[in-house]
């Protein structure tokens, strides 16, 4: 069975990619190694992803916002490259725009309609962030059109 790790700084992509991987799991359709983890600007390389990583059989990786020159990134695309690591890079927003390797161009299209499905389904619309932002108004009435 495939091991596939999926990383994202996009909040609504990661979470449709947390429900698609559970689903895929639990029908035995991918391994149970198979990872869904959340990354920021200030995501630090290390040992862990490193063995996360080198047994994977593919990475799929959605990042938005800051380019692929994070400290997180120049050590990961040396890592996969030396790997050989299977690996769609969606980078909208930045120089690179799409990096790919080890994906045939068919194959790449079926996964690119999956990932617009799944957002269909789970996207924005359908996953939403509450957050409750509390906040105290002092208010001052004065009446400058009284008169002496």
């Amino acid at each position: 069975m495939s091991k596939v790790v999926f990383l994202s700084n996009v909040d609504r992509r990661f979470a449709m990619m947390q429900v698609a991987l559970q689903q895929l799991q639990q029908e035995n359709l991918l391994s149970n190694d198979s990872v869904c983890a959340k990354l920021s600007d200030n995501t630090v390389w290390n040992d862990e992803w490193q063995k996360l990583l080198e047994d994977a059989d593919i990475l799929l990786l959605k990042w938005m916002g800051a380019g692929l020159d994070t400290p997180f990134f120049k050590k990961l695309l040396p890592f996969i490259k030396k790997h050989q690591l299977r690996y769609y890079i969606d980078a909208a927003g930045t120089e690179e725009e799409e990096l790919v390797s080890g994906i045939e161009k068919n194959d790449l299209e079926k996964l690119k309609a999956e990932i617009k499905i799944l957002d269909e389904k789970y996207g924005h619309e359908n996953i939403k962030v509450v957050k409750t932002i509390e906040y105290i108004v002092d208010v001052t009435i004065s009446d400058n059109n009284k008169q002496e």
